[in-house]
Parts: C-alpha cells; structure tokens; sequence
C-alpha cells in the first residue's frame, strides 16, 4: 500500500488481494473498508501513531464512528468490474466541524479506469465515540495533538442537503426512517430478519463495523426479492450492482441479537441508465430499508438504495423472467 499527501488530499493505492475479494470483485462492503482505511490514516498522519492512538483526557481510546454515509457509482462502471489483483486509488479530504464532527469525500478509481470518467465516491460524516463495544455510543472529543490537523468546514457537514448531516440524523432518529414517505410498489409484507453473527458480521467482543451493514442491507433485500413472489430468477441475485446508498448509523450492535427490518421496495422495469460492458440493466430497484433491535425496537440503520439488475448481454431468459416478475410484484 503506497500512501502520499498532496495539499488537504490524501491518497492511497491498494492492490485487491484474496483478503479484499476473496476470487471475485469489489463488493460495497470492501470499497467502503478501503475508504475507511484511508480516512483512519488521514486523521494520523505526521501524529507517529496509529488510530488505536486517539483518546479523550482520561486516556481512554477514542474512534472515529461513523453517523452517515452515501455512496454514489456509475452505472456503466459498477464496484463488481475491479477484480481481485486490480489496482484501487482512494483519494480522500477530511475536514473538521468543530473538535466533534468530520465531514470526509472520497473518490475510488481504478487503473483501468479512463481518465476522466465518472468515479464511485462516498461522502461520510463521523464523530468521536469512546470505544466501548456492546454499550451505547459516547460522543466525546479527542485529546488535542492526537488527531492530524485538518481543514475546518464553516457549515454543517453537506449543509446543503437538507440543513446539513446532523439535522437529518436527528430528524430520521424522530422519524424512525431516512426517508418516512418513500412509497413502494411492490405488493408484498414489508418486514424481514436478520441476525448477526459473531465472526461473520462482527469479531467477537466487538461492534460491527460501519462496511458490513452495507452487506447486512443487501442480504435484507435479497431475502426480500426471493420472497415478493415465487417467479424471481434466483440467479438474478448475482448480477445486482448498486448504485447508490445513503445510510445512517444510529445504534450499535455487538450480540447475535436479532434485527427486524422493514423494507418498502419500488421496481423500474427496463432502467435507461448507460450499462456495463457486456451488460444490459433488466430492472432497476429503489428500496428504503429501516432496521430495528427486536429486544427494545431501537432505530439501528436506516438506508436508502438505488440499484440494478445488470445481467450479462444475451441472457434472455433471464431477463424476460425478471420481466414477468416485476409484472407480477408491481
């Protein structure tokens, strides 16, 4: 991993190992571990510390959690065409409100990528907890030297979108959704379960992590489509790309408790969007996902999706089958 900082960016190039991908191409979760990685080494850079480095005034280990996310691709270049061995650059500016709040862009791009193209980034705000897993989050702020200098921001984070990050995770907590008036057309029970795992979703003793509830919400949705209707092409599954994902973070887990979502989906058959190479878009899917604590029924993400069903050109009766299955669910 090579890293080097030019003005306020800080840029970094991973090559996708086994560790990344396993044998296939970057996933949601994975992308969003590199953007993590790259943010932890920005906030301690020239500090000659890593980010276990972080603490309040009492010696206590602080990190940076965080509270909102939003992922953006484009469609004709997918996170699932950078394959294991691939060359990944994330670039990322990290700015600070105040000694609490960061507000943070990334850009991902890939060697084969042409040079001007549009590129996968994700917006994200965080703010320093007290690392003390299975308890509720402490807001607390840093001892001053053990955080890198950063550019402060004059706004709220992203004070454009909706009176700013904070004021819309306020707004969602009361709410109990990102986005409360969001209507579905798919006609089918809205609720589903999921329950964490240790040493699959999160080590044990320890919460998960902000990527795998991007994993968590895919899962959600795939139970979701395999059961609105016996007529979806399972093998469908596979071909599904997001294209973007606006998440907010409000509780956290560490326990093989259960979780209660309740998903209201919109399918757009036939998406006009640009496709893949060798692809075509059979149907595009727009999705609110609200997952609760089933033990106290506490928010613990809300999510908004926009993805496709990219499925390889040719493949004609898959698509005439998801065709008849989103005329059937809608």
């Amino acid at each position: 991993m090579l890293g080097e900082k030019a003005s306020d960016h800080y840029c970094e190039v991973t090559e996708l190992t086994l560790s990344h991908v396993a044998l296939g191409g970057l996933t949601e979760a994975a992308a969003m571990d590199l953007v993590g990685n790259a943010h932890c080494h920005r906030l301690t850079a020239g500090t000659g510390h890593s980010i276990g480095g972080i603490v309040d005034d009492a010696g206590r280990v602080v990190y940076p959690g965080y509270y909102y996310t939003k992922l953006d691709v484009p469609s004709q270049r997918p996170l699932g065409l950078h394959r294991v061995w691939d060359r990944i650059a994330v670039e990322i500016d990290v700015r600070r409100y105040g000694a609490l709040l960061l507000a943070s862009r990334a850009t991902l791009c890939g060697e084969r990528d042409d040079a001007g193209a549009d590129r996968a980034t994700l917006l994200a705000c965080n703010s320093f907890y007290v690392d003390r897993p299975g308890r509720e989050k402490e807001a607390i702020t840093p001892r001053p030297g053990t955080v890198a200098a950063l550019p402060p921001l004059k706004d709220a984070p992203w004070a454009h979108e909706v009176g700013g990050v904070p004021r819309m995770f306020l707004d969602s907590q009361a709410r109990g959704s990102i986005d409360p008036a969001f209507e579905a057309n798919v006609a089918h029970a809205a609720s589903a379960r999921y329950t964490p795992r240790f040493g699959h979703d999160m080590p044990w003793g320890e919460h998960i992590a902000f990527s795998r509830y991007a994993s968590i919400l895919a899962a959600l949705e795939r139970d979701y489509l395999h059961s609105a209707g016996d007529a979806f092409p399972a093998e469908a599954s596979a071909w599904c790309e997001t294209l973007r994902r606006e998440t907010l973070y409000c509780a956290s887990i560490a326990e093989e408790s259960p979780l209660v979502a309740r998903v209201r989906m919109r399918v757009v058959p036939d998406s006009t969007r640009a496709a893949p190479p060798e692809r075509e878009l059979a149907a595009e899917l727009e999705s609110v996902i609200d997952v609760r604590r089933e033990s106290d029924d506490a928010l613990v993400v809300s999510a908004k999706a926009i993805r496709v069903i990219a499925v390889p050109r040719g493949s004609r009766d898959m698509r005439e089958r998801l065709l008849r299955w989103c005329a059937a669910v809608c």
